[in-house]
């Protein structure tokens, strides 16, 4: 479970101590409201580029501007996915 920091809220020494997973750099989107980062969630799942975009800007929409752009950017990551196994087959 992760609570992370905003790196402006925190001090050099304090961020010399902390984990990169307990830090986020420009903005609040995820620290505020999401018990795991969404970098976490994606290497334990071991997610493909397209889907970890796509899990990054579902998990985030509302938070960073309005939700339906995060939407918008998450089909489209699952769109260049399904291209690209419809491509395997």
């Amino acid at each position: 479970m992760n609570m992370s920091k905003r790196i402006n809220d925190i001090t050099p020494n304090e961020w010399s101590k902390s984990k990169a997973t307990e830090i986020q750099v420009g903005g609040d989107h995820y620290a505020k409201q999401k018990e795991y980062q969404p970098a976490e969630l994606i290497q334990k799942l071991k997610l493909s580029w397209c889907k970890s975009n796509a899990i990054k800007y579902i998990l985030r929409a509302g938070n960073k501007g309005p939700a339906s752009e995060d939407i918008k950017k998450a089909i489209h990551y699952l769109e260049l996915e399904l291209e690209i196994e419809t491509e395997k087959t």
